[in-house]
């Protein structure tokens, strides 16, 4: 997206205001549909959500694979940035279902589930950086390589997800409701 914006505008402060905008565009909507998502979970369990991410996430991914344009980057940012985060607290929501009696277990594996996140973060960063840095063409160089890349790890996130149980028991769910789930009513 970076570099389609400097592209279309060689001005660095206006790709920087965009860059920031789709920025809190995917804040924002994260933020608002998080409580109606976390309802579904409380609902469905956490399986078909750690299911259904990493393919939204594919299909986005390869969205802008097959249409490299500002519109589909532009709205790929926004929904698999708030995707991408959902993923990460629906693991953790597992975990603190699966060690409810054991705080200590829960939190040695919260703990190497945030290094897991933190090193996945910095790696992506890294070869991201280097497919966008290979201008050689082909498949799998550029922002259509690291597209691709990405799509492929959300394949192994799914991977790991279908490996996965149900960690949130019949009993424990509720009947899905709207109510209270209302992103600003902190504010009263």
């Amino acid at each position: 997206l970076p570099l389609m914006l400097m592209e279309l505008s060689a001005q660095p402060d206006r790709v920087a205001q965009t860059l920031s905008t789709v920025s809190a565009g995917s804040a924002a909507f994260e933020f608002l549909l998080l409580p109606a998502v976390a309802a579904l979970s409380d609902t469905h369990g956490r399986r078909p959500l750690l299911l259904v991410i990493p393919l939204l996430i594919i299909a986005l991914r390869m969205l802008v694979v097959a249409n490299p344009c500002l519109r589909t980057l532009v709205i790929s940012r926004v929904v698999v940035g708030a995707l991408v985060n959902y993923f990460d607290l629906f693991v953790g929501v597992t975990a603190a279902d699966l060690f409810s009696d054991d705080d200590e277990a829960l939190a040695s594996l919260e703990g190497k589930t945030a290094a897991a996140w933190g090193g996945a973060y910095g790696g992506g960063m890294l070869v991201g950086g280097w497919l966008l840095s290979r201008t050689a063409g082909g498949a799998w160089s550029g922002a259509i390589g690291a597209y691709r890349v990405s799509a492929g790890l959300a394949v192994v996130a799914f991977a790991f997800a279908l490996g996965a149980g149900e960690s949130l028991s019949k009993a424990a769910r509720v009947p899905f409701s709207l109510r209270g789930t209302n992103p600003l009513t902190f504010t009263r």
